[in-house]
């Protein structure tokens, strides 16, 4: 699982998170955000641009989504 980094947002940009399966993947994944249209986004040296924390693979597949109703 890939995401922008938590608790800390960047004006201007925002990351897109995503599941990158690397048991097949034969490169390097590219992260991408979205460009909130106001210019730049500031960064600096060492600034965190993504979290990466592993997911096992069994637990997406094992998944099974749950929809409700907001209006409970």
């Amino acid at each position: 699982m890939v995401t922008g980094p938590l608790n800390n947002p960047k004006a201007g940009i925002v990351a897109l998170s995503g599941v990158v399966e690397t048991d097949w993947l034969p490169y390097t994944f590219t992260m991408t955000g979205n460009s909130r249209g106001q210019g730049p986004s500031p960064s600096k040296k060492d600034d965190p641009f993504c979290l990466v924390y592993p997911v096992m693979q069994r637990a997406l597949e094992e998944t099974t989504p749950e929809i409700l109703n907001s209006d409970r």
